[in-house]
């Protein structure tokens, strides 16, 4: 992976979450959602520091240097790492949330609306140089937005009672689905936050604690550790809060562990250095291939259904990616040159 441009590593990472959806599908029943969050957590933490300490190198060092930082922490740093923790946990807990609540397709549509937020909060919570955004960059996100928007309306029955007649809209089980959507827009927020602060603790590992001349794998994985490890206090606030759904089967571990491992692991990891060797924050876009494909392996599970308006968003979505991937090949064909 470290041999990977940004755009493949980006590509990887879109896959294994485009997967994320149809595993929390596949969990329902057999999991409450605070242990959902407890297990991930778990097991993205522990295969990270595993493959962090596998990949290491002059370990003496690299944990002489750990130990230095950790105690030249002030407030603000550790702040900042509550936060991470924070937004971490409640992405996890409304996506569990919005997947029970509203249609599953729905929740996985908007909760992956975030990497539109990402691509204007990187430049601003990730301390490198940045391309400045384009018109190209701003049209491409209305055309995904656009597709998104008609993905998440075409797997509603009642979409044109909504503008036609509100108060018997309210009625309908569409309008109860209100409660999914809403966590489902938190959810989004909360890994838009998560991804881009974890990433700049990616980059300052690399620079502080590995003192790399190029970006690995390595800082990233010590990054999602520290994430889990931080993230684990509100967890068990949440257990606390949510005790009534605490329920687990050994299915449902599985599931969620193969979720914590795969996907929260390894696809962090990816996106992470994707951004981190990206030359424009807009390689956050390529990301919006991932809801068509989760709505795909939704579909092949019957958990979804596949409509005229899905259909057309998904069109939409694809066009986008495919504008911005032959952009960023434009681009780092360009770097190259000006470095050579």
């Amino acid at each position: 992976m470290q041999k990977l441009d940004a755009l493949s590593v980006m590509l990887i990472a879109s896959f294994l979450w485009s997967l994320y959806p149809m595993l929390v599908a596949l969990s329902e029943g057999k999991i409450g959602a605070p242990m959902f969050v407890l297990i991930v957590h778990i097991a993205c933490g522990l295969s990270s520091a595993l493959f962090a300490f596998l990949i290491t190198k002059q370990r003496r060092v690299v944990w002489h240097n750990i130990k230095i930082v950790t105690k030249s922490l002030g407030f603000e740093e550790w702040l900042y790492l509550i936060l991470i923790g924070l937004v971490a946990t409640l992405f996890s807990f409304c996506f569990v949330v919005a997947m029970e609540s509203t249609s599953k397709v729905g929740a996985a549509i908007i909760i992956e609306t975030w990497p539109l937020l990402a691509m204007f909060i990187a430049p601003l919570l990730i301390t490198k140089n940045w391309a400045a955004l384009t018109i190209i960059d701003y049209i491409c996100g209305f055309i995904a937005l656009c597709g998104v928007g008609l993905i998440m309306f075409g797997d509603q029955n009642n979409v044109s009672l909504a503008f036609n007649d509100f108060d018997s809209y309210k009625n309908t089980p569409d309008y109860n689905s209100l409660i999914g959507i809403i966590a489902a827009l938190f959810g989004s927020i909360s890994i838009a936050l998560s991804i881009t602060l974890s990433t700049e603790v990616s980059n300052r590992i690399s620079k502080v604690i590995l003192q790399e001349k190029e970006y690995s794998m390595n800082c990233a994985f010590m990054a999602e550790t520290i994430r889990r490890i931080v993230a684990l206090p509100p967890t068990f606030l949440l257990l606390y809060a949510f005790s009534d759904d605490i329920s687990i089967t050994w299915e449902g571990a599985i599931i969620t562990s193969a979720v914590g491992i795969f996907i929260f692991n390894i696809g962090n990891v990816a996106i992470s250095l994707s951004l981190l060797k990206a030359v424009s924050s807009n390689i956050n876009m390529i990301y919006y291939i991932t809801p068509v494909m989760s709505v795909v392996w939704l579909y092949m599970i019957g958990k979804g259904d596949m409509t005229p308006l899905i259909f057309m968003g998904g069109i939409l979505v694809i066009l986008s990616n495919l504008i911005l991937i032959m952009k960023n090949k434009s681009d780092n064909d360009k770097v190259k040159k000006l470095s050579n």
